[in-house]
C-alpha cells in the first residue's frame, strides 16, 4: 500500500513532533506500547521515542519514532545512556585518555576535644545555709 501523506522529517534535532503526526504514530502503534505491547489507558502520558536516539545518528523523522509507556521509555533511555558510557570509557581506555588521579587537599586539623572528667562530682550546697560540700 502506497503511502497518501508523506513522511514527517523534522528540519532540526530540536523540532517538535507535530499533532498531525503523533496521531498518526499513535494509530499505527493502536494505542499499545511499541516495547511492553500494553495498552495505553486514557490519561496515561504517552511518550513518543527515537528508535535509534539522535546522539547516535538516529534521524529525527517519523519512521524513527515510537509510542512507549512512561516505564519503558525511562528504562530504555537508562539502557542506551550506561551502554553510551561504557562505550566512552573503553574508547578513552583505547587512546589513552583515562582521567587523572584526584590529589586529595588535606583538611585542616580538628580541634582537640576537651576530655570529661567522669569521675568529678560538682560540687553541692546546702539549700539553707550555702554552705558547699562534697
Amino acid at each position: 500500500m502506497a503511502r497518501t501523506v508523506p513522511e514527517w522529517i523534522g528540519k532540526t534535532d530540536d523540532s517538535e513532533i507535530p499533532g498531525d503526526v503523533k496521531l498518526r504514530l499513535w494509530n499505527r502503534a493502536a494505542g499499545f506500547c511499541q516495547c511492553c505491547t500494553r495498552k495505553i489507558m486514557a490519561g496515561e502520558p504517552k511518550h513518543f521515542d527515537h528508535i535509534k536516539p539522535l546522539i547516535d545518528g538516529g534521524a529525527n523523522a517519523e519512521g524513527n519514532i515510537q509510542v512507549l509507556c512512561l516505564a519503558c521509555h525511562g528504562d530504555k533511555t537508562s539502557a542506551e545512556a550506561t551502554e553510551r558510557a561504557a562505550m566512552r570509557s573503553k574508547a578513552k581506555a583505547v587512546l589513552g585518555l583515562k582521567p587523572k588521579a584526584k590529589v586529595k587537599i588535606p583538611s585542616p586539623p580538628k580541634p582537640a576535644k576537651p576530655v570529661k572528667d567522669k569521675l568529678a562530682v560538682p560540687p553541692r550546697r546546702n539549700p539553707w545555709t550555702g554552705e558547699v560540700y562534697l
